[in-house]
């Protein structure tokens, strides 16, 4: 635990930084991270920190404030990349998986499905991003 609070202070400061050099809605603090060299790169100069802080509070049990920060990135997101591009829809997977967490069923599955919808325009239908979207909204369904 205490390595989480060491890292939320950071992701914090990191935020902060970046938020007073590229503006709170800046790109620069919402990007997503990804899993290639050069994106990577990217992600590593604050193109995420949204996302990562996101995800460091979700497991922190920190739900609300998990939910904040992907509501936060996804306005940043929708209005910069425009709202149907990939890095939208990842902040809807995203977004969805804390919803489906917190047995928020309904806004979940419009997630997924909103998710899903651009990942099937933007990517090949049978690629791994749409599949990846796929299997996690089957398990929703299955739980419900």
């Amino acid at each position: 635990r205490d390595k989480y609070d060491e890292a939320e202070q950071m992701y914090g400061r990191a935020l902060r930084i970046f938020e007073r050099v590229h503006g709170a809605d800046s790109a620069a603090v919402a990007d997503r991270s990804e899993t290639s060299t050069m994106r990577r790169s990217r992600c590593m100069v604050g193109h995420c920190t949204l996302n990562n802080m996101a995800v460091l509070l979700w497991k922190r049990d920190k739900y609300d404030e998990a939910e904040q920060m992907y509501g936060r990135a996804l306005r940043i997101k929708e209005r910069v990349h425009g709202p149907d591009s990939a890095a939208v829809a990842d902040t809807l997977n995203n977004m969805a998986w804390l919803l489906q967490k917190r047995d928020k069923y309904d806004e979940a599955e419009q997630m997924y499905g909103r998710a899903l919808r651009i990942k099937e325009r933007v990517h090949r239908p049978d690629s791994a991003d749409v599949a990846t979207t796929l299997n996690d909204m089957a398990g929703l369904l299955q739980k419900r």
